[in-house]
């Protein structure tokens, strides 16, 4: 924190930051249970976006029960952060991760990894960092 105690975010600690609450995402995507996967995002998510992520997640619950691809996260990993803006209390990170899993449809596997670049609002609840907007900009199959 600075000297009137207002919380600093240098590119290199928004990263991390970015990458943990990230990877807390999409490990909520893993519990089977609908309360499980609120509880989970609400950890790295405040407000608003926890009922967007968990209504998405929702969604592909619904596709799977029809039969649709059932996607296995194995692994999220930062690229970089291009830009981080101090906004009020919040701050404005842009960056870019990689996601890679499985996606199992008709009988058979394929790896898939996909790039995304994204600007997440991050705003510092009870000394814990918590994203409380998204704004994809962007999403890219890589493998």
């Amino acid at each position: 924190t600075d000297w009137l105690g207002r919380p600093k975010l240098p590119d290199q600690a928004a990263v991390k930051v970015m990458g943990q609450l990230l990877k807390n995402i999409y490990g909520a995507f893993e519990y089977p249970e609908e309360s499980a996967i609120y509880d989970q995002l609400a950890v790295s998510v405040n407000g608003k976006q926890i009922e967007t992520l968990y209504l998405e997640q929702r969604e592909r619950m619904e596709a799977l029960r029809r039969g649709g691809p059932r996607v296995k996260i194995h692994a999220v990993s930062m690229n970089h952060v291009e830009d981080v803006v101090r906004s009020g209390p919040t701050f404005e990170v842009t960056g870019q991760w990689n996601v890679s899993g499985t996606m199992s449809h008709f009988g058979h596997t394929h790896e898939r990894t996909n790039r995304y670049g994204a600007m997440l609002t991050l705003l510092p609840i009870n000394q814990q960092w918590k994203i409380s907007e998204i704004e994809v900009l962007n999403e890219k199959r890589v493998e």
